[in-house]
């Protein structure tokens, strides 16, 4: 269903953002990120929050497409929400590239 982005897809798909699984919890991220909802942003952003490593990463990757098609749907306040959570709540020297992608998407907002 999120591939053709049905709207109902959004409750499932939240759901399963709790499963014990991890892939399953990556797919419903992946999701999420394709429906273009802003409701998911809140979602989202606490799945990024899983500690260092494979998870972390692909939510995060979510975060930034969800973002992207929000700018894209002219929801620019929504997606410059995002990227700045992002920029702030990466502070690892690994995660400097998200920072500068949050950076480099803010600045395009403008």
């Amino acid at each position: 269903m999120a591939a053709l982005a049905e709207p109902a897809a959004a409750t499932p798909l939240g759901e399963a953002l709790a499963d014990p699984e991890r892939e399953v919890r990556i797919a419903a991220g992946a999701g999420l990120a394709k429906l273009g909802n802003a409701a998911a942003s809140e979602s989202l952003l606490k799945a990024a929050t899983t500690g260092p490593g494979w998870e972390r990463v692909q939510q995060t990757k979510h975060c930034l497409v969800l973002a992207e098609k929000l700018a894209a749907a002219g929801n620019k306040p929504e997606a410059a929400g995002i990227y700045r959570q992002l920029r702030e709540s990466r502070t690892d020297p690994a995660e400097k590239y998200i920072r500068d992608a949050a950076d480099k998407a803010l600045a395009a907002l403008d």
